[in-house]
């Protein structure tokens, strides 16, 4: 790949949430050609798409487009409908779908259809705009993975601002043990009013519980993601106070060096109105 094709994915892959096309028409005006944007479409599409989590419809329900779906050359994992659909990157729509045929492993689906089964009403009750998915797989160590996957968005262009919440929490136990829960929270919120501000968040939390029996993780298991994403608002909230009362403030400068305010009336007494009247 060369240092222009290197270049223009950079430029596709870090596109502000629903801002991926805009930006795929301002490379494509500044190359001139599609060329370098025709040899790196293929990867950048499909990186762009499965990184950013994308909410589609298959079947008359939401479903995610996600790397921990992914289960063949652009077909994912309908854990709820238990089948498998396509999805074609370029024209960004659902083109087909099958019966999963064992992607679902059969041993670990008790325990999924359990965290399954809580993961949905709490994606619906926090992530209206959203969705949810819960997939799962064998570890090399024999251990079972269950992993709840969220992504939700909001995308307010006329208003200047576009948004995408994103989160991965993998539940690995071996049934009867311990399991160990961790999340990756990913937020990145662009606004465009006069100005480029973009707020990107990446951040990893951690909890135990005990995998007693399905229902009991199940249980356990969203208790704790509920509590750790509670904990990340209140942060996130503590943070932009602080921005207010510290950041932002010593971007400008309250009072000039002598920490008295400037009496414009009497401008002409200060050496600056003097030498501005010469």
């Amino acid at each position: 790949m060369s240092a222009a094709s290197d270049i223009v994915t950079n430029f596709l892959l870090n596109a502000p949430p629903g801002e991926f096309h805009d930006v795929v028409t301002d490379v494509r005006n500044l190359l001139g050609d599609d060329a370098t944007l025709n040899e790196v479409a293929p990867y950048t599409f499909h990186e762009y798409n499965t990184e950013q989590m994308l909410v589609v419809e298959n079947e008359g329900h939401k479903v995610l487009v996600s790397k921990a779906g992914e289960v063949g050359n652009s077909e994912y994992l309908d854990p709820v409908g238990k089948s498998v659909f396509s999805y074609d990157h370029f024209k960004g729509e659902v083109t087909g779908s099958r019966p999963e045929q064992g992607e679902l492993d059969g041993e670990i689906e008790p325990w999924r259809s359990a965290i399954e089964a809580k993961a949905m009403d709490y994606a619906a009750n926090h992530y209206d705009l959203g969705a949810g998915a819960v997939y799962s797989k064998r570890e090399d160590n024999g251990n079972f993975n269950v992993t709840f996957a969220v992504s939700s968005a909001l995308f307010n262009p006329n208003n200047y601002y576009n948004g995408r919440w994103r989160s991965e929490w993998s539940i690995v136990f071996t049934p009867g043990g311990a399991a160990d829960v961790t999340g990756h929270i990913r937020v990145n919120v662009h606004y465009y009013e006069d100005g480029n501000v973009q707020l990107n968040t990446n951040t990893v939390k951690r909890a135990a519980c005990r995998a007693g029996n399905p229902e009991s993780l199940a249980a356990e298991a969203l208790k704790a993601i509920s509590n750790l994403e509670q904990e990340f608002h209140a942060a996130l909230e503590t943070s932009y106070d602080a921005m207010n009362e510290t950041s932002f403030k010593a971007l400008r400068r309250a009072l000039p060096m002598t920490h008295t305010k400037i009496q414009w009336q009497k401008i002409s007494q200060y050496k600056l109105g003097q030498d501005l009247g010469k």
